[in-house]
């Protein structure tokens, strides 16, 4: 199973979008996503799982108060696990700069706007399904 190696996390700062974003991965098979309310959490998080081997698979909200996602944007790409990241952003940002901006990030593989469709959701984890499974 993909949550083996894949594990799934939810990076906003509002409390009852990151529930709700929970419960539609649950709902649509995805076993123990945690949920985080910022990018200074979620980056201490994998720096203390960085020898572990763990793949991860997150959605990053952009506008956060403190370390917001562009900010962790910035801080992992020189992190030795930068590789292991998949990044969809899931943002309420309109904005076209943002988007072209988030080409310039090789780690996001995705981005959509809040509030999401389940259509949405289930794009989302069809991105998570192209991550080709790592060899041992």
């Amino acid at each position: 199973m993909r949550d083996k190696y894949l594990q799934t996390i939810i990076v906003d700062d509002d409390q009852v979008i990151g529930q709700m974003q929970l419960f539609m991965l649950k709902k649509m098979g995805i076993e123990d996503p945690r949920f985080f309310l910022d990018g200074k959490g979620i980056l201490d998080y994998l720096d203390s799982e960085e020898n572990t081997g763990q793949e991860f698979f997150i959605l990053l909200d952009l506008n956060m108060p403190g370390m917001n996602g562009w900010d962790f944007l910035e801080a992992i790409k020189d992190k030795p696990y930068a590789y292991k990241l998949h990044i969809v952003i899931v943002t309420s940002s309109l904005f076209r700069d943002d988007i072209k901006r988030s080409k310039n990030y090789p780690r996001v593989i995705g981005y959509f706007q809040k509030s999401l469709s389940v259509q949405e959701f289930k794009e989302i984890i069809a991105l998570q399904e192209e991550i080709p499974v790592p060899k041992d």
